[in-house]
């Protein structure tokens, strides 16, 4: 993810390139710094990190703004 990173290839909807990101033992949390959107990236085993190998661009999306009905 790094290296995609590098590359300009995670960003979020909202137009921040501004992303963190935190390791757990089995996922890698994304979290846009501007708005709060997020996305998992599944780490469970070596097929995953093949795939992740494979992808050219992270596109996180912003939260969902929900509208109260009055």
């Amino acid at each position: 993810i790094h290296d995609i990173a590098e590359k300009g290839g995670v960003y979020c909807r909202c137009g921040s390139s501004a992303v963190e990101a935190e390791l757990a033992p089995d996922c890698i949390h994304l979290e846009c710094a501007q708005c709060g959107g997020h996305k998992l990236i599944s780490a469970h085993d070596e097929q995953d990190v093949v795939y992740m190998g494979s992808v050219e661009r992270i596109e996180i999306l912003p939260p969902r703004r929900s509208r109260r009905k009055q």
